[in-house]
């Protein structure tokens, strides 16, 4: 008789992976937030660019100099390098929601594993039982047939 996996270690295993799927589900839900966040901040930032470079247009339109164009221009340089930090922290998250999402794949993987061989399992000792279920109706049909008799039996 082969030796079957205890069933309290397997389920202990299932479930194992089950909370290490679902961990890293809601570590990606919280990374998906975070990259919903930082997109929308990255826009703000983006628009205000535009805004106040309309803005510094309007007023080289109407003559500005000096230490007005200066507070532009360094206002102006400030937006940029938040947009880069900004920029940055989107690909760091978008390279995090990867790797997580691959954790999350590998994880299913592996439960999905684990029961097709838990099904695997079952269905050979179904198997099995079938089969010395038959054994044993052969064994009583055999039993249960009168026997003949040779020779003539006077």
């Amino acid at each position: 008789m082969a030796t079957r996996p205890d069933s309290t270690n397997w389920n202990l295993l299932l479930h194992l992976a089950h909370q290490r799927r679902d961990a890293a589900a809601k570590r990606l839900g919280v990374l998906l937030t975070q990259g919903k966040d930082a997109q929308q901040k990255l826009q703000m930032l983006l628009d205000y660019r535009l805004d106040y470079q309309g803005r510094l247009e309007s007023a080289a339109r109407m003559g500005i100099q000096g230490e007005g164009l200066r507070n532009f221009q360094s206002f102006l340089a400030n937006l940029e390098r938040a947009i880069e930090q900004q920029t940055d922290t989107m690909a760091s998250l978008q390279e995090q929601i990867y790797e997580v999402q691959a954790e999350v794949a590998a994880e299913q993987r592996k439960i999905d594993s684990y029961q097709v061989l838990d099904e695997r399992r079952i269905s050979a000792e179904n198997d099995r039982d079938r089969r010395r279920q038959q054994v044993l109706q052969d064994e009583i049909a055999t039993r249960s047939r009168p026997k003949l008799m040779i020779g003539g039996g006077d």
